[in-house]
């Protein structure tokens, strides 16, 4: 009759156990850390030229300085649209 093992078998699978959970979960910090926040980056990097986005923000802020609520509007407007 052979000999039953002493438990390195169940220590040997905890170990490797151990080190898939760790290498699976630094892996998942790591793709977290690069994808966060990137919904709110992708406004900027996303577009080629911002300006015309910067000269209406700017155009309703002066329409709004001198009350002209005419130019305002359509200015939100073409910044909505």
């Amino acid at each position: 009759v052979a000999p039953t093992p002493t438990g390195d078998s169940s220590s040997t699978s905890y170990s490797l156990m151990g080190i898939y959970l760790g290498v699976v979960y630094t892996i998942g910090r790591f793709l977290r850390l690069v994808f966060q926040d990137s919904s709110q980056r992708v406004i900027y990097e996303e577009m080629n030229d911002t300006e015309l986005l910067q000269d209406l923000c700017s155009g309703i802020y002066i329409a709004r300085i001198t009350g002209d609520l005419e130019s305002e509007y359509g200015f939100y407007y073409e910044l909505i649209r």
